[in-house]
């Protein structure tokens, strides 16, 4: 110090207090002035060391809560107490509605578990942010807040598909990227995507074109050329002259002739009274003639006929034991096995083939808005007998007079018997098997195509309309669907 001068010192003693926080939520977080400080302790308190005299502000957070408490310390005044609404801080139920029922869910990009077209979570109070997703669907996004009470949300996306109808020359078949759909004409939902549509006909060159779908348009039609015919000739005679010539069993007249065929094998078989019949297999190729000659052998005497009467096909067919996936033959029906009893010999068969085009299960409208009792699920025969009391029945349930056109015995099957042989894997890969070389495959499991069965859904939805079941192959699952939409049909019959 200089001598001959005053110096003041100006000095502040900087108190540092103990504070007690006081709140009513246990776990709760602890902030002084924005800072972390700890946790509130069981015994609903937190103590907090070396707090600067003066105003502060206290925040408790629990959850999506929050509260705020502005204090003045000093040493007369250490202790606080901070409520929290802990009502808004509890999770709270949120649940999703999904269509279609197999829709993922995710919210705040987590997938979330669904069961039967349903999702739920427990959440904290706060907004979310979800996204829907289905295959052959397009997806939906969007927000929601939770605030202290259960959330309900239904979601029914948009399909991402079409409604195409294909034509093309009657007897050409129509496939859809190699697979076979139907003959002749063809309507069906696709999803979107690149799609190659094609017209075959056995000894013809394929017509096909490529075609994007989008669900743009909801519903598209497209005409496939003809198949073209692949042609060479046959040139014929015969020995006697002018026997009649039959090609795969039609009359083409009388030898000598010449005649175009499409290519392929042919069976040839040439007749004349009093001759035995002739008969060749005979290959044809583009553009060349096959040439054959035919003599006949006269026949003076026949043999004699046995007197015994030949087993016919249905009694050979009823003294078989079959088993699931066994063809089945009496001359009269003709299907594959699906169920069998323990002996064998009596069971059920489904149609080789199934309707080209999807069919209504009622076309008239007063007959959509009303039950008439055909609520069988196991036997679909009662089910058909039931229909069959209608007046003009066959113009107003188209699905069940396809199975019926089949013939004698075969009916629209119960929601329980076409459950069977399209939802059992071990039935349906055997009867599929064999459809393979016998007729018409059921549709692949994952395909967007749905079977009517001839069960109603006993429940009327609202006054505008009822239900019938169906399966629905796209994810493996009995559906109800209203009487006026239209789907697909495979008949069953008993042996």
């Amino acid at each position: 110090l200089e001598g001959n001068k005053v110096y003041l010192l100006n000095a502040q003693l900087d108190l540092l207090l103990p504070i007690a926080v006081a709140s009513n939520v246990k776990g709760a977080d602890v902030y002084i002035d924005e800072q972390y400080k700890g946790v509130i302790g069981e015994n609903y308190m937190l103590t907090i060391e070396d707090v600067t005299p003066g105003e502060h502000k206290i925040t408790i957070k629990h959850g999506a809560a929050t509260a705020e408490h502005r204090v003045n310390v000093n040493s007369g005044n250490i202790s606080f107490r901070v409520e929290v609404n802990d009502e808004s801080s509890q999770l709270q139920y949120v649940v999703f509605e999904l269509q279609p029922s197999y829709a993922i869910l995710f919210i705040d990009n987590e997938p979330q578990a669904t069961q039967e077209g349903f999702a739920q979570a427990l959440l904290q109070n706060g907004t979310y942010n979800y996204r829907v997703i289905a295959k052959g669907y397009h997806e939906q996004s969007g927000s929601f807040t939770v605030e202290g009470k259960r959330v309900v949300r239904k979601v029914e996306l948009k399909a991402d598909a079409a409604m195409v109808t294909l034509t093309t020359d009657p007897s050409a078949e129509i496939w859809i990227n190699n697979q076979k759909k139907g003959t002749g004409s063809w309507s069906g939902q696709l999803s979107s995507g690149n799609y190659i549509f094609e017209a075959r006909k056995e000894g013809c060159r394929t017509t096909k074109f490529s075609q994007v779908i989008t669900s743009a348009q909801a519903t598209q039609s497209y005409k496939l050329e003809a198949p073209t015919p692949i042609e060479g000739s046959l040139n014929i005679t015969s020995v006697p002259a002018l026997a009649s010539v039959n090609v795969d069993g039609k009359p083409i007249g009388e030898a000598p002739l010449v005649t175009k065929l499409l290519v392929g094998k042919h069976t040839v078989e040439v007749s004349k009274s009093g001759y035995d019949t002739w008969r060749k297999e005979v290959v044809i190729s583009e553009g060349q003639t096959a040439t054959v000659s035919a003599t006949l052998t006269k026949n003076e005497t026949k043999s004699s006929v046995s007197t015994t009467p030949a087993s016919s096909a249905s009694s050979v067919a009823s003294s078989k034991s079959y088993k699931v996936g066994d063809y089945y033959n009496d001359g009269k029906k003709e299907g594959i096995v699906f169920w069998v009893d323990e002996t064998g010999k009596h069971g059920k068969i489904v149609s080789l083939t199934e309707s080209s085009s999807k069919l209504l299960w009622s076309s008239d409208e007063y007959e959509q808005k009303r039950l008439i009792g055909a609520d069988d699920k196991e036997n679909g025969a009662n089910n058909m007998a039931v229909v069959k009391q209608i007046l003009d029945w066959r113009s107003k349930y188209p699905a069940f007079k396809w199975c019926a056109d089949l013939g004698e015995g075969w009916y629209l099957p119960a929601i329980e018997e076409l459950k069977l042989f399209t939802l059992n894997t071990s039935v349906y890969d055997a009867v599929n098997q064999t459809l393979a070389s016998k007729g018409e495959k059921l549709a692949n499991i994952g395909d967007f195509h749905l079977y009517w069965s001839s069960t109603e859904y006993n429940y009327q939805y609202s006054t505008d309309w009822f239900c019938a079941w169906l399966v629905l192959m796209s994810d493996g699952s009995p559906r109800i669907f209203i009487k006026r939409d239209i789907n697909y049909v495979r008949a069953v019959s008993v042996f």
